[in-house]
């Protein structure tokens, strides 16, 4: 395991991305007006990277609280901690967005339709059945018929949900 500095107490993917989302509110360049924090906040995204890299495939569940390994070999090969980062820091700089994790995938609500390019670029999808944007950087998405409930994905992932107008935890 390596030296880590902001990620010390990190031991799961989904805790590395929950880490990753404060530090970017903490050393943003946008958000420090007082002091340039650029170089520092290259240093914890490269660190991110690294550590998610290390963490992807160990999640927790949400109702025993017991860790668990993801051993698909197509989820190890195509999750990717620095796609995801780029997608979240750009959703994160745009307004009236509503943004949820809900273990490896980024919901998004809100005033969309604005942003519907910058979703579309990022390779966001649409989900008509939740009537709302997604991304996740696996290719673990099928086609189906069904709809699976948002309680139900909740419930088994967990979700952490943040407004992008200064992404603000709201839950």
């Amino acid at each position: 395991m390596m030296n880590r500095k902001y990620f010390k107490a990190v031991w799961t993917a989904e805790e590395c991305k929950e880490r990753f989302k404060e530090l970017v509110k903490e050393l943003h360049p946008d958000n420090n007006h007082d002091r340039d924090t650029t170089r520092e906040f290259q240093d914890m995204n490269a660190e991110f990277i690294k550590v998610y890299e290390e963490l992807k495939n160990v999640h927790r569940r949400k109702s025993d609280g017991q860790t668990y390994e993801e051993t698909r070999e197509a989820y190890k090969a195509q999750d990717n901690g620095e796609e995801f980062a780029k997608v979240f820091t750009t959703l994160f700089n745009l307004d009236g967005l509503t943004l949820q994790i809900s273990g490896s995938w980024l919901w998004i609500f809100g005033d969309t339709y604005a942003n519907k390019e910058t979703l579309k670029d990022l390779g966001c999808k649409y989900s008509g059945g939740h009537k709302a944007w997604y991304y996740t950087s696996t290719e673990l998405t099928k086609k189906r018929r069904r709809t699976t409930d948002m309680n139900k994905i909740i419930e088994k992932y967990g979700a952490e949900t943040y407004k992008s107008e200064g992404a603000k935890r709201i839950a």
